[in-house]
């Protein structure tokens, strides 16, 4: 029995790769876990860097030279930060604000839907045990809802945190873009000269990890715009800040979905109450997310992250306990990067 102990340990601990790959581990999660928020921009901004690096690797396949690729695919993502930092952040803002000081008639107005439900159903809406939870419900509904948007609109230092983000955030992209070769090497000197364990770890996550980004960001932008012009079309208030929110539920998996389609239902039923209009919109918005899982993930995800629904929502709520939201969205390649070393493991071999 130990000499079995001994052998499994020996085999899956007694290369020196092994021993390097737990230091590293352990010393990003130490970093993360202490100085997460602090490195916040250089990890977002290593997201984005993957998100242009694909375009960029197509320009260089059209034999367009790799700095002309990387400074053109880079202008144009600013240009598109830009348009979206002077047209849709004032724009969400203000539809924020107005849901914000509007949010006390919503949760009135919905209330007192109870007088146009059927009899029927009444019945069972009014019994004492459904009445509490329903007003327990919309009354930690409402306070959460009150200080989340008000945290938002009156936090200004951490607006001006962002405003620090958004100067930081593109020299780092510009940097990652363009130095990430000398960046490479200057890390991989102070590794082992045959890494061949860390090459296919590094291979496999940054290709997950990589396929992931891109296509998360794809997948948010065609669900955000579909949304918007099915809100467009039914009127509904706050559209660009509904669909605002459906297109970034996306990056958290499952859990997204269903926490946005709440604000989605109360905007609804406060403009219409139960009616044939909310039912068609409803209707509509569950179309866009059927489509969404069933035709659009495995299209743009075929040679992406392969993992199982009950691994991704795992991975979810470990991550999202451990750091909160940005745990949420860095779940899937955090996994990905988890899987890349478990199929690279068993290549450690066995020490004599």
């Amino acid at each position: 029995m130990f000499q079995l102990i001994y052998r499994w340990l020996n085999r899956t601990f007694g290369d020196a790769e092994v021993l390097i790959l737990l230091c590293l581990i352990g010393i990003s999660l130490l970093i993360i876990e202490k100085y997460g928020s602090v490195f916040a921009p250089v990890f977002v901004s290593i997201v984005f860097a993957y998100l242009l690096q694909a375009p960029i690797n197509q320009l260089k396949k059209l034999k367009v030279p790799e700095f002309l690729a990387m400074i053109s695919v880079f202008g144009l993502f600013m240009t598109v930060v830009a348009v979206m930092l002077l047209w849709l952040a004032p724009l969400l803002w203000e539809q924020l604000s107005n849901f914000y000081y509007e949010l006390p008639s919503i949760v009135h107005k919905i209330q007192a839907l109870e007088e146009h439900i059927p009899t029927s159903i009444q019945a069972y809406i009014q019994a004492p045990d459904w009445q509490r939870a329903l007003e327990n419900f919309m009354q930690t509904f409402q306070s959460y809802s009150q200080y989340l948007i008000k945290y938002a609109l009156s936090n200004l230092p951490s607006l001006m945190m962002i405003a620090v983000y958004i100067v930081l955030a593109p020299l780092l992209i510009f940097f990652f873009l363009k130095d990430q070769k000398k960046i490479f090497a200057w890390f991989t000197q102070y590794l082992p000269a045959h890494r061949p364990m860390l090459k296919n770890v590094w291979k496999e996550s940054n290709r997950q990890v990589g396929n992931y980004v891109r296509g998360k960001f794809l997948e948010a932008l065609i669900v955000g715009i579909f949304t918007f012009l099915a809100f467009l079309i039914f009127q509904i208030k706050y559209a660009a800040l509904l669909s605002f929110l459906v297109g970034i539920s996306v990056f958290i998996p499952y859990i997204g979905a269903a926490v946005v389609t709440v604000p989605v239902a109360l905007v609804a039923l406060f403009q219409w109450g139960v009616s044939i209009q909310t039912l068609y919109l409803l209707g509509v918005y569950g179309i866009i997310q059927t489509l969404d899982g069933t035709l659009l993930v495995p299209i743009l995800f075929s040679e992406a992250v392969n993992m199982h629904p009950i691994v991704i929502i795992i991975a979810t709520l470990f991550f999202g306990g451990i750091w909160g939201l940005w745990g949420m969205f860095f779940a899937i390649p955090l996994a990905a990067l988890i899987q890349a070393i478990l199929h690279a493991w068993p290549s450690a071999p066995m020490q004599s």
